[in-house]
């Protein structure tokens, strides 16, 4: 998970991918790509920014 992110902000200087994407790619449930950004947060100097939705779309 985390090298996945360092290599999407290599790539374009940020990751905006969902965690949904993220698990996808890595080959895991999406509790444990949270679980795993919320530990490299908890860890390094990894800021994340929730982008909220409205129920309208």
């Amino acid at each position: 998970m985390i090298a996945l992110m360092a290599a999407e902000v290599v790539r374009r200087k940020d990751c905006w991918l969902s965690i949904e994407n993220m698990a996808a790619v890595a080959g895991v449930c999406r509790s444990t790509a949270k679980n795993a950004i919320r530990e490299a947060v908890r860890l390094g100097p990894q800021t994340v920014e929730e982008r909220k939705t409205t129920g309208f779309r």
